[in-house]
């Protein structure tokens, strides 16, 4: 059996506050449509965050339901909705309206009923392959029970395949807030995970993360010593092919995604240096990420329009070094001079006033400060009448 894995397609998404890039979602899953047809595969896997907010723009769910319609007069398709799909107080994805004949959908909804989860609804049998899918659970105990009944009913005789929304291992919560829904570690009588969730792709040898078709941020990335995205984090589809419980292979199917995201970083930069580099990407339809590191103070009034003639751009992180700040604007006070600063006019007449009290005297501090706010309120009173 052969298995199209896909997930976090996020349609509907607009990055960097540019509309243009609404369409770089529909163009990637415009892509992932027409390989499903060139590869032909027995199955569809979705894993999750098919839209972008729980509910899209007419425009965006028409786009969706239209492909899936005409990929479901060929082949099976199996989703289960991830966090962005739905509001987890209604258990309800706009999804739903897909299911069809070769559609099925997994709504938290329709699992739980008298507050206990119907394994049945969450499994789906093809071609000898059990398939158990899961939508998001924000209740990550809630979840471990679940879990806890499908593996106790689990034949392990059988291939039986998880499909999950979810972070379950160490290194990836390190990028998720550093929490992990449900270890791995209690997920190893399934024979494969396909999960959802995670962006960046992840492919071990009893689970994978297939990422995001189209990143939403830069650090879905990583980047070489020339500012290219590493191969290992590209954007793709993966094609399974099920020979046995204990032999899938593994084909990985890398997207061509709209916008090429380039990191230039500097170091001690001069505004000149900045200015070279970033002229020859003012036209450009490439998302620069900039890191700027021991910027002078003043490069950093200066940055801003030049970073006005670029289309898109993200700063990434800019290290200011404060040695380099002028100070002759400033007018210093110190220590020693810091009371008369502060006090102006006044200083005379209250330092006057502690002269003439026993500074050391616990007692009398309360007294001291109440005489105090007592003279300066009555010359702030007779200022008020002699401006008048």
């Amino acid at each position: 059996m052969k298995i199209l894995h896909i997930s976090d397609n996020h349609l509907g998404a607009i990055k960097y506050r540019k509309n243009e890039t609404y369409n770089d979602f529909l163009k990637v899953f415009e892509e992932i449509f027409r390989l499903a047809f060139d590869y032909n595969p027995d199955i569809i896997i979705h894993s999750g965050d098919l839209f972008d907010k729980d509910r899209p723009e007419s425009i965006t769910l028409k786009f969706a339901f239209e492909k899936f319609f005409e990929l479901s007069k060929k082949f099976k398709i199996l989703i289960t909705p991830g966090n962005h799909d739905f509001k987890t107080r209604i258990g309800l994805s706009p999804i739903s309206i897909f299911e069809n004949g070769n559609i099925k959908v997994v709504e938290m909804r329709d699992i739980f009923q008298n507050e206990k989860a119907n394994i049945e609804k969450l499994k789906f049998s093809y071609n000898g392959i059990n398939f158990y899918l899961l939508p998001y659970f924000s209740n990550r105990q809630i979840l471990r029970d679940t879990m806890f009944e499908i593996l106790e009913n689990l034949e392990n005789s059988e291939i039986n395949f998880l499909v999950l929304h979810q972070i379950i291992d160490e290194e990836t919560s390190r990028q998720k807030a550093g929490i992990i829904d449900i270890p791995f570690e209690n997920l190893r009588n399934f024979d494969f995970i396909f999960l959802g969730h995670f962006h960046t792709p992840k492919i071990k040898e009893k689970f994978a993360y297939v990422g995001s078709s189209e990143a939403l941020k830069y650090d879905e990335y990583e980047y070489d010593e020339n500012g290219f995205i590493k191969q290992k984090t590209k954007k793709r589809i993966i094609l399974y092919e099920v020979l046995n419980k204990n032999n899938i292979k593994k084909d990985e199917i890398l997207l061509k995604t709209p916008r090429e995201y380039i990191k230039i970083e500097f170091d001690d930069p001069t505004i000149e240096e900045i200015e070279n580099k970033l002229k020859n990407y003012e036209d450009s339809e490439k998302i620069l990420i900039l890191k700027i590191n021991n910027a002078n103070y003043n490069i950093t009034i200066e940055l801003n329009s030049l970073l006005n003639k670029l289309k898109f751009y993200h700063i990434e992180k800019t290290i200011t070094s404060f040695k380099q700040i002028q100070f002759q604007n400033f007018k210093v006070i110190n220590n020693n001079n810091y009371k008369q600063e502060i006090l102006g006019n006044y200083y005379e007449i209250v330092m006057k006033i502690i002269e003439n009290q026993n500074i050391n005297d616990l007692e009398n501090e309360k007294e001291q400060e109440r005489e105090i706010e007592s003279i300066l309120r009555s010359l702030t009173n007779e200022d008020k009448i002699n401006r008048t």
